[in-house]
């Protein structure tokens, strides 16, 4: 229930869009937010990735790469990969 209210929109927008919204977001936390990194290990270009981070930030509103945010998006990506 946590990890869904808090990553429902993103998981909406995939399915509707066809899009790895919810993906892409789950590694630019995994590297830091390094988008030079990310980009490399997703095979995306750096353009790509950075308008996908953008389209996260307005489909949110809200910034996930800050507190409190942050640790509640790790939370909820952690439950939702156990799920």
């Amino acid at each position: 229930m946590f990890s869904q209210k808090i990553l429902q929109k993103l998981i909406d927008y995939d399915k509707q869009h066809q899009t790895e919204l919810l993906h892409t977001l789950a590694m630019l936390l995994k590297y830091n937010g390094n988008i030079a990194i990310t980009a490399d290990f997703m095979h995306l270009h750096r353009n790509t990735l950075l308008y996908r981070k953008n389209k996260i930030l307005e489909i949110l509103g809200y910034s996930p790469f800050e507190m409190p945010y942050y640790f509640n998006i790790i939370m909820a990506l952690q439950i939702n990969e156990m799920l």
